[in-house]
């Protein structure tokens, strides 16, 4: 007869530097076994037990051979059994202790308990857990001859192309929804590898290699149009400045990396006015403004905001670094609507209860207030910007597709 006792323990370790989880897991199997005398019991129990762990396959002849001592209650007795049966089990077994006795017509029936430990070490990744989230890398569009002309000054495709990756991946990262990959600074991850590799280097850093993401999701952008133009003013009836009138156009796609499957691809115009004095301040608040409007609409269609806390006519949004003053619609979701072609999720309905205005910013959420309707927790929030001067609003993106789960999760339209 024999049992089987699984039992994990887990010793958790940090240093403050490394970071090393120290994970222990102890297997313990029960096996009972006859002899003549006390060792012979004592071997065939091991047997028995040993041979109910996972791999472990040996020869009775051999074992017998090999661990037969003489009968004795001593410590010692009992190390040169562990150590012997570590060896021969090839470390799947490294300890043993006798758990009952049993003497009957000169026979002893003996039941024993075997232990086997395994010890891992980890290097446990700091911030947040990026088991949760997805991940994603930002590329800039392929390289093209030409340039922009920025109010005089020359700018190429591919640096305005790169400079508004480096500004998406910037708003991406503020949202805190997904992994956001680095894939422009190879030279210094290679050199502080090879100092993690070094002598000099504490033996637990080497924990750290093998940490690297791929990613889910590869974000691609493309500037296709960019016109800058100054509106001249009667200087006789006006003191102000001349106008500027900015036009952009921006191509960007989303491909899955297991697939190069294109999921999302959009053509986006923008138009922006009195955005900056100077040439550099100009190219970058275009840049920022088009890398927010992106960010958000990707978010919005992926992760749409949510109410996780009421206070009164105060709400809590499950994200941070929102425009300050910026108003949003309030929807409660309703049932699920299914394609009737390919019986895919669409999504669910939306109805619209109130409208709420971002009163706080805060790295990681915001606050806002309810300024029509109502709002309750779990309820999504969809943007609206001001559509001219009589603060007439209209709504920014389409319709939510994703799936929000029970527990507060999405499932994304990607998948």
């Amino acid at each position: 007869m024999f049992k089987i006792i699984i039992i994990f323990v887990f010793i958790l370790s940090f240093t403050i530097n490394a970071e090393v989880v120290t994970k222990t897991t102890f297997k313990t199997v029960e096996g009972s076994g006859e002899g003549l005398s006390r060792s012979e019991a004592v071997n065939n129990a091991l047997i028995e037990a040993i041979s109910q762990l996972s791999g472990v396959y040996i020869k009775q002849e051999k074992f017998m051979n090999d661990l037969s001592i003489e009968s004795s209650k001593g410590d010692y007795s009992s190390y040169q059994y562990n150590n012997k049966i570590k060896r021969i089990t090839k470390g799947k077994a490294d300890s043993y202790k006798i758990i009952e006795v049993n003497e009957f017509n000169g026979k002893y029936k003996i039941r024993v308990k075997v232990t086997n430990s395994k010890t891992k070490k980890y290097y446990k990744t700091p911030g947040l857990n990026n088991k949760n989230r997805r991940s994603i890398v930002v590329v800039p569009g392929n390289f093209i001859l030409g340039s922009f002309n920025i109010l005089g000054e020359s700018k190429s495709f591919n640096e305005a192309n790169i400079n508004l990756s480096q500004e998406l991946l910037n708003k991406i990262t503020e949202t805190r929804k997904f992994n956001v990959l680095d894939r422009e600074e190879s030279r210094a991850y290679i050199n502080e590898k090879k100092v993690i590799q070094s002598e000099d280097a504490a033996k637990n850093e080497v924990l750290k290699l093998g940490k690297v993401l791929s990613a889910d999701y590869i974000l691609l952008t493309s500037i296709k149009n960019l016109e800058i133009s100054k509106e001249k003013r009667n200087r006789y009836i006006s003191n102000t400045n001349d106008s500027l009138n900015v036009s952009v156009t921006v191509q960007f796609k989303i491909i899955t990396t297991a697939t190069r499957q294109v999921k999302l691809s959009k053509t986006r115009s923008y138009n922006f006015e009195e955005i900056g004095n100077s040439n550099r301040e100009i190219y970058y608040n275009i840049l920022s403004k088009v890398s927010s409007e992106i960010s958000t609409e990707i978010i919005e269609n992926i992760y749409p905001l949510k109410i996780v806390k009421m206070n009164a006519n105060e709400i809590t949004i499950n994200q941070g670094n929102l425009k300050l003053g910026s108003k949003y619609e309030v929807f409660e979701l309703g049932e699920k609507i299914i394609d009737s072609y390919t019986k895919e999720s669409l999504g669910r309905s939306e109805i619209k209860v109130g409208e709420a205005e971002i009163i706080r910013i805060l790295p990681k959420y915001s606050i806002a207030k309810i300024i029509e309707g109502n709002a309750s927790k779990n309820n999504i929030l969809r943007s609206i910007v001001m559509k001219n001067k009589k603060d007439e609003f209209e709504k920014v993106g389409k319709e939510s597709d994703v799936e929000i789960n029970s527990n507060g999760g999405v499932v994304l339209p990607f998948d």
